[in-house]
């Protein structure tokens, strides 16, 4: 199996790239157009926002706290955040984004080199990749991911729709894998087996101080949900 720093190296996922996609992404949306020094902004005013959201939840969080944490005037965070809403909204929107950009590309790629003898070899090495590229990217994007899965009930309508839709696109491809890789299964069966590797996929991000403290690293987590499901 490929390693965690083989896949962001593979990716070209390093800090500064996230950044400079953040921006590209959002650009539109910022007043401020010279790149360089929005996106030192944009990485200060998210971090924070991580942070804050994550010691007093978002829906407590103000943009005067958010102010005070970057010693950033409100002036200024308007320049980069239309408002708290935006916030919640400019991640969701980048998570589906960053994967299709940056790790979806390199699936094929990826999947040409491993030389599998039947359709169920190459069907299970599909699943295979999905599940070590999600855990893998999640360990990238850990805040991002844990933001989007815990505060989108205390964000508007229109963004909890969103994260359901997103949340619905990684059940529907999950599912797809899995039903190839376990034809003989019957419905029950394989809704089963998807939200079981749903969960074990929530849990590396949603928990991860434990798995930390127990000295387990991606690589060893994506195997164990690996085996546990294919």
């Amino acid at each position: 199996m490929e390693s965690y720093a083989d896949f962001k190296q593979r990716c070209q996922l390093t800090d500064a790239n996230l950044w400079a996609h953040f921006y590209q992404l959002h650009q539109s949306k910022i007043d401020i157009k010279k790149p360089k020094i929005a996106v030192a902004k944009l990485k200060l005013i998210f971090q924070n926002m991580f942070k804050l959201s994550h010691d007093k939840g978002f829906a407590l969080m103000t943009l005067r706290d958010l102010s005070r944490a970057t010693e950033m005037s409100l002036g200024g965070l308007y320049s980069y955040i239309g408002s708290k809403e935006q916030v919640a909204l400019m991640v969701h929107e980048f998570l589906p984004y960053l994967y299709q950009e940056v790790v979806s590309k390199h699936l094929d790629e990826m999947s040409n080199k491993v030389e599998a003898r039947t359709i169920q070899s190459k069907d299970e090495q599909a699943l295979r990749l999905f599940i070590m590229q999600h855990i893998y990217i999640s360990e990238f994007l850990q805040p991002w991911f844990f933001f989007a899965f815990m505060e989108a009930k205390y964000t508007s309508p229109a963004i909890k729709k969103m994260a359901l839709d997103n949340e619905a696109n990684t059940h529907e491809q999950l599912s797809k894998l899995i039903k190839k890789c376990h034809s003989k299964d019957n419905k029950q069966r394989l809704f089963l087996r998807t939200m079981e590797c749903k969960s074990l996929l929530q849990s590396w991000y949603l928990k991860r101080p434990l798995y930390k403290k127990q000295n387990i690293n991606p690589e060893q987590y994506a195997q164990y949900v690996i085996n546990q499901i294919i």
